[in-house]
């Protein structure tokens, strides 16, 4: 299926030229069998991926190998050619605007620092892949294995003084008891309960992520977005 979903004007390619002779047997034979290598390979190994849009930068090297494909055969240009161009063209634009834009994670890191970037604010991160800047109170937080040397360089020398809020996620110990008469916010992929102050999303019916989605030639939702990253929203209790 990913096959079929990710490179469709790869096989469109490669049955048109079919009938046409190998110009060289030796990369023909070599990328098919690099091909049907890493192809039963990953349908054995890769057992992770539980749904079409899942780990799909693991099936990239299959595109890899399929141009090399059609490259071995002697290729004779035909009219239906200008059509792949025009389909690549209009999927390859606005790739390449989404890549420039700034994602989803990017504007609410933005938004964090410009609006609670205030002393007496603790914000709980619950988005994965969205990392705030952090200062030595927010790092102090952190359990020991997640500390590596970065953390370690902040805490040590008191670096990133410039943020005043305390950052927390997933990685804080769990006997940490934040400082009481503060205020909290937190970023989540839903609504919670409390004020909502902003968000950042897309109008699909779900989160469209740069690995995942947009791989998919036939998820046409890709026209509607705004920008690529999870739906996120920040909300005060």
């Amino acid at each position: 299926k990913k096959i079929l979903a990710f490179f469709p004007l790869l096989l469109i390619t490669l049955l048109i030229i079919i009938k046409n002779k190998i110009k060289n047997k030796p990369l023909f034979i070599m990328a098919g069998l690099y091909f049907l290598a890493y192809y039963i390979s990953l349908s054995i190994l890769g057992t992770w991926s539980t749904s079409l849009d899942s780990y799909i930068r693991y099936s990239f090297p299959l595109a890899f190998f399929l141009i090399l494909i059609i490259s071995s055969f002697n290729i004779k240009f035909k009219k239906i050619f200008y059509f792949i161009a025009l389909i690549s063209l209009i999927y390859f634009i606005p790739t390449l605007y989404f890549l420039s834009a700034p994602t989803t994670f990017n504007q609410a890191r933005n938004w964090i620092i410009k609006n609670l970037n205030q002393e007496n604010i603790i914000i709980v991160n619950n988005i994965n892949h969205l990392e705030l800047p952090k200062n030595k109170a927010s790092y102090e937080l952190l359990t020991d294995y997640y500390c590596a040397s970065k953390c370690q360089n902040v805490i040590e020398h008191d670096l990133n003084q410039e943020y005043k809020y305390i950052a927390t996620d997933k990685y804080v110990r769990d006997d940490i008891k934040m400082p009481a008469g503060k205020e909290i916010y937190y970023l989540d992929y839903q609504t919670g309960d409390g004020q909502l102050m902003s968000s950042f999303t897309n109008p699909t019916e779900s989160s469209f992520n740069l690995d995942g989605r947009m791989a998919n030639y036939f998820d046409f939702a890709f026209f509607r977005i705004k920008n690529f990253g999870p739906d996120i929203y920040i909300y005060k209790k």
